[in-house]
C-alpha cells in the first residue's frame, strides 16, 4: 500500500509593498498639506477682519465723540442764565463758553488743530477742547488725530497753555492733500498712489451759513472727515483696506 502525502499549502502574508506605502504617504501629505494651507488662509482671513472690524469700530467712536462735543458748542453761554461783569469780555469768563470754533492755521488753509468750549458733560463747568492732525515719521502719513480737554479755568490760569493731548484715532490718511502717504503693498506700489483720492478730504472743515469757510463766531457747521487705513493687508486685494466715515454736525448756539 501506497501512502499519499499531501503538501500542507503555504500561507501567504499579506501587506502593502514599499511602493504601495510610499503612494500612501505621499498622499497622506498631500492632503495635510492642502488642510493645513486651508486653515492658515482661514486664520490670516480671520486676522484681517478683525483688523478692519477694530478700525471701523474706533473710526465710530472718533466720530461719536466729536459729534457730541460740537452740539455742546458755546453751552453754556451769554445767552443762557449765566452773566458776567459789565464790559467784560465772555472769553475772560471761566463760566461761559463762547459759541464757535478756532483753528490752527487760520480758515485760508486747511487746519490741523480745531478749538471749541462747551459744557460737555452737562455739569455747568465749561470745559476746553482741542483736537490736532500729527503727522507720522518723516511729515507723512498714516497720521494721528489726538484729543486734549481742560476746563475753562484752567485754561484762564495758565495762560492759555495747551492741556495733555491723548490718542483719538491712529491711520489716518486724508490730510487735505497736504501730507504724503508713506508705505508700499506687497507689491512695490506706492501708498501714496494707490490712496490719492483718500488723502484729498481734509480732517475738519468750518462752514457758515452759506457754506463757506469760517473761523470763531461764524462756524455753523462742522465737518468731520477721517479715513483710515487698515493696518494688515486685504486678502482679496493684496492691498490694506479703508475705512472711511464723515459726520456733518450744526453748532446749537
Amino acid at each position: 500500500m501506497k501512502l499519499a502525502f499531501q503538501r500542507k499549502p503555504k500561507h501567504c502574508q499579506g501587506g502593502f509593498s514599499l511602493i504601495e506605502l510610499m503612494i500612501s504617504v505621499a498622499i497622506l501629505l498631500t492632503v495635510t498639506a492642502v488642510v493645513v494651507s486651508s486653515i492658515s488662509q482661514l486664520q490670516r482671513r480671520s486676522t484681517n477682519e478683525n483688523a478692519k472690524l477694530d478700525s471701523t469700530q474706533e473710526t465710530r467712536e472718533f466720530i461719536d465723540q466729536i459729534s457730541r462735543d460740537i452740539h455742546q458748542i458755546g453751552y453754556p453761554n451769554t445767552r443762557m442764565n449765566a452773566t458776567i461783569a459789565p464790559g467784560a469780555p465772555a472769553a475772560a469768563a471761566p463760566n461761559i463758553a463762547v459759541p464757535g470754533v478756532t483753528e490752527t492755521p487760520p480758515a485760508s488753509a486747511t487746519p490741523n488743530q480745531i478749538q471749541f468750549e462747551g459744557d460737555l458733560d452737562g455739569s455747568g463747568t465749561v470745559q476746553e477742547v482741542f483736537l490736532q492732525f500729527i503727522t507720522g515719521p518723516g511729515g507723512s502719513c498714516p497720521c494721528t488725530l489726538q484729543r486734549g480737554t481742560e476746563t475753562k479755568a484752567q485754561f484762564i490760569a495758565s495762560g492759555g497753555g495747551l492741556p495733555p493731548f491723548f490718542t483719538q484715532l491712529n491711520n489716518v490718511i486724508n490730510s487735505g492733500a497736504q501730507f504724503a502717504i508713506a508705505g508700499n503693498d506687497n507689491k512695490g506700489n506706492n501708498y501714496d498712489n494707490l490712496y490719492a483720492s483718500y488723502k484729498a478730504a481734509p480732517v475738519f472743515q468750518l462752514l457758515d451759513n452759506l457754506g463757506n469757510n469760517a473761523s470763531g463766531s461764524t462756524v455753523k457747521t462742522v465737518t468731520v472727515t477721517v479715513n483710515v487705513l487698515s493696518p494688515r493687508t486685504d486678502q482679496e486685494t493684496g492691498e490694506p483696506s479703508v475705512v472711511t466715515m464723515t459726520t456733518t454736525s450744526r453748532l446749537n448756539n
